[in-house]
């Protein structure tokens, strides 16, 4: 009980950053406190709690592919800007082409 994790439930007063995702509180459950016939208290310790894990790795996974998205398709948008800035077309052919005519343009 002199378990500074345990210590902050039993009091009620908690840190807030306790309940952000980066502090490994997050995960845990609170500690379960039962109350025995003699009026003494019985404290639990908290369990792990897999399933607040995995969504916040979907949430954070989730936004960073958005980010990552975001930033190749922001990129790409910037380079093909610049790409055909000469005027020239993709389809065109080169106007110093004095050579065999191909099927392709």
């Amino acid at each position: 009980m002199g378990d500074g994790f345990m210590m902050g439930y039993m009091m009620g007063s908690i840190p807030w950053y306790w309940s952000m995702p980066f502090h490994p509180a997050f995960y845990f459950s609170r500690p379960y406190t039962h109350t025995n016939p003699d009026g003494s208290v019985g404290v639990y310790p908290p369990t792990f709690q897999w399933g607040t894990l995995i969504i916040t790795l979907l949430v954070v996974g989730g936004i960073a592919f958005i980010l990552f998205t975001w930033l190749r398709n922001r990129r790409r948008r910037v380079q093909g800007a610049f790409a055909g800035s000469d005027g020239s077309q993709w389809n065109e052919p080169p106007s110093d082409d004095s050579g065999s005519k191909s099927s392709f343009y």
